[in-house]
């Protein structure tokens, strides 16, 4: 399984002012399947990565079969508006 964009950071720890690794994993369309079907291996792989790290997980729209044919949930919420 893999994530559209992986971004490491640092992040600072408030109130010790420790300065500590981050990790932004970016889930969505065909990562998360359709209408979500992925997102249980997801969190699967989340927590074998926040035994090495921080994470910040970040999800966008999954797919969906609207009028027959698989597209973002963003594509059918922009059709619908359209319309």
């Amino acid at each position: 399984m893999s994530f559209e964009y992986l971004i490491y950071g640092i992040f600072e720890h408030s109130s010790d002012h420790i300065m500590i690794p981050v990790m932004v994993a970016k889930f969505g369309g065909s990562t998360i399947g359709i209408d979500g079907i992925l997102i249980p291996k997801i969190i699967e792989r989340i927590q074998k990565m926040i035994e090495e790290t921080k994470i910040v997980a970040v999800f966008s729209a999954p797919l969906t079969i609207y009028e027959g044919k698989i597209c973002s949930v963003t594509d059918v919420a922009t059709k619908v508006g359209n319309n």
